[in-house]
């Protein structure tokens, strides 16, 4: 998945920056830098799970770990077909998600031990976080600078290729490349997602640069 996104392509984000260049001392770049990391963290932020707390995060693996249990369940029933846990449980996936629902069955016969199972989940755990470390990498890639506060389950896997980015600029605009490069990211995240993503991430970055203005004032007046 890779979007283009303008950075500068409004005449008040425009002055919100000079301001922060003049009163805070921070250079143009800074601010556009700072546009750039708020909008990776909402691009990670809008993923399903929304959010990116450790404690979010610990939940996603345990969600994950109780899907593969439900996949398994329904295999040993004779409610799903697969020949191991792997191939019932990619079966059972839409759009990266099992939905549990009631299943019946003809009866208990143990097609998939409890040991395959369980490894299987610990290793689909592990991979919580990946599609959102992707945005992270691509913005850190297009800042060349590392992202604070990002949560271990997502930082885990920072660094591993995942996403790549770059900000350019053609003419008096500046324009960021954002490319997510786990093959699934298209289907964890909508459109919509991302759309809602870059407006939230010019947002939280004019509220981070007017905050920063404002105590630069404050610290002036005393």
């Amino acid at each position: 998945m890779k979007i283009t996104a303008q950075v500068l392509n409004d005449a008040s984000m425009k002055r919100e920056i000079q301001r922060f260049e003049k009163m805070v001392g921070r250079g143009v770049g800074d601010g556009v830098k700072q546009i750039a990391e708020s909008t990776g963290r909402a691009l990670a932020s809008k993923i399903r799970p929304y959010g990116m707390s450790a404690k979010k995060g610990k939940e996603f693996e345990e969600n994950i770990k109780e899907q593969i249990r439900y996949v398994r369940y329904g295999v040993n029933v004779g409610a799903f077909s697969g020949s191991s846990i792997e191939a019932a449980h990619e079966a059972q996936r839409r759009k990266g998600r099992v939905r549990i629902r009631k299943v019946g069955g003809k009866g208990w016969e143990d097609k998939i031990s409890e040991g395959e199972w369980q490894s299987y989940a610990r290793r689909k755990a592990s991979n919580a976080g990946m599609v959102k470390a992707g945005w992270i990498e691509a913005t850190q890639k297009a800042t060349k600078d590392v992202m604070k506060r990002i949560p271990l389950w997502i930082k885990r896997h920072v660094g591993r290729g995942v996403g790549s980015g770059r900000m350019y600029k053609v003419g008096a605009k500046t324009y960021l490349d954002l490319q997510n490069k786990v093959p699934y990211a298209s289907d964890a995240q909508s459109d919509w997602e991302v759309e809602s993503s870059l407006e939230n991430g010019r947002k939280n970055a004019l509220k981070f640069m007017m905050l920063q203005i404002n105590k630069s004032t404050r610290s002036f007046k005393q």
